[in-house]
């Protein structure tokens, strides 16, 4: 294990602690005496995340570098009745958590659910209207479908009514599509009797 591999996995910690509400980056940035917009680079892959930050975030957040490498050897979280061998075939994957509000996939999705999001990178960079896909930009993370159209990725989420919750095009200056597109949803845990839900 190196650095880098800590490094990303403090980052998917945090990434998913935004993205399911545990906490906002307002308060993420307040509690380590950094800019808001600071922050917002750092989880959106923007900005490097230099080791001083680290250090801060890890005392703040009360997280030790012993168990962040005990969870790094450990893998992706895996629930009950979910098999490894099912989670070994992506890349870099890891469970993320759709906040109290995060409807914009419903009903295929719900607020709540726990979804499985493969890093692939080839995935990432064509993505494709027949899949569902973790973004982040604006300070949130959510999902929804998206294909890149010349210099934009259009967004569409299943909900109709958020129509006009999520913005129709999202502008990629230089090469960000990598640091927008988190990752495509390839499974969801939900709490109800029944078999898991595959994408």
């Amino acid at each position: 294990m190196t650095f880098r591999d800590l490094e990303n996995h403090l980052l998917t910690r945090l990434r998913e602690m935004v993205g399911s509400g545990e906490i906002s980056e307002r308060r993420l940035a307040r509690r380590c005496g950094y800019s808001q917009p600071h922050i917002h680079h750092v989880l959106k892959g923007a900005r490097r995340l230099q080791p001083e930050l680290a250090d801060v975030l890890l005392r703040r957040l009360r997280l030790s570098v012993e168990e962040l490498v005990h969870e790094a050897e450990a893998g992706p979280p895996v629930l009950e009745g979910l098999p490894a061998q099912l989670v070994s075939r992506y890349v870099d994957p890891y469970f993320h958590r759709l906040g109290p509000d995060d409807d914009s996939m419903s009903p295929l999705l719900l607020p709540g659910d726990l979804v499985l999001v493969d890093r692939a990178e080839a995935a990432r960079v064509r993505p494709e209207f027949e899949r569902v896909y973790l973004l982040a930009f604006g300070g949130r993370m959510t999902v929804c479908r998206c294909q890149r159209v010349g210099a934009a990725l259009v967004l569409v989420a299943d909900n109709g009514r958020l129509s006009r919750a999520l913005p129709e095009r999202v502008s990629l200056l230089r090469d960000e599509l990598l640091e927008i597109v988190q990752g495509r949803v390839v499974l969801t845990l939900r709490e109800m009797e029944g078999p898991v839900a595959m994408l």
